[in-house]
């Protein structure tokens, strides 16, 4: 029974993710909070960049409790420290529905390429970025679900080393080149637009 079910995990996993993934990116959209407004062309928003500094040896340490990675602890605290500031903005959005979309660099690059070499006609090398992204439902804050922060990373690296494990990364990614290629770059980029406007926030890998 447990091989069967360490066969079946990922599949069900795969098929979930992948088709949650297109419905969020169409259909499913995330409700409005204090990190979502929901507005139209947020993008030509006025823009305010803010910065904080986190100490690396308390990171080590969570990394080393937890036994996950730096990325894992960082993006456990981002995701923790938007749910506080939702939650203290309005309470009501501690348990509102937001997902938070992980960017993920899929480009395998084996080297240096000059333009010359890329422009060779014998040239394997795709152009341009290649990226894939995850669904990932920010964890809730509800009847004290979590017994202390480190609980809450926890929850949240498990949770995307699940989403990671599976092939809705790599199908999301086939998916995005099928449109590009049936439909051309800007059908593709008005799916992708629409994909991170149906969602709250976006994380990408920071090492």
């Amino acid at each position: 029974a447990g091989c069967v079910s360490r066969i079946l995990s990922p599949i069900y996993n795969t098929i979930y993710d992948y088709g949650y993934g297109v419905l969020k990116s169409t259909l499913i959209v995330d409700h409005k909070t204090p990190i979502r407004s929901g507005d139209d062309s947020v993008e030509l928003h006025p823009v305010k960049i803010s910065t904080l500094a986190l100490s690396l040896d308390q990171i080590t340490k969570i990394k080393t409790k937890l036994r996950v990675t730096v990325n894992d602890v960082i993006t456990g605290t981002v995701f923790l420290g938007a749910r506080l500031y939702m939650q203290e903005t309005r309470k009501e959005s501690g348990h509102s529905r937001s997902t938070v979309l992980v960017v993920l660099n899929t480009r395998n690059i084996g080297g240096y390429k000059s333009v010359q070499d890329m422009l060779n006609p014998d040239n394997k090398s795709l152009w341009g970025n290649q990226f894939s992204f995850l669904h990932v439902g920010l964890p809730k804050l509800v009847n004290g679900q979590y017994s202390s922060p480190l609980d809450f990373v926890a929850h949240a690296q498990r949770l995307i080393k699940r989403k990671r494990n599976s092939l809705a990364v790599y199908l999301t990614g086939q998916f995005l080149e099928m449109i590009r290629k049936l439909r051309g770059p800007e059908a593709a980029a008005r799916f992708i637009h629409k994909t991170f406007k149906n969602s709250s926030t976006t994380i990408s890998n920071m090492i």
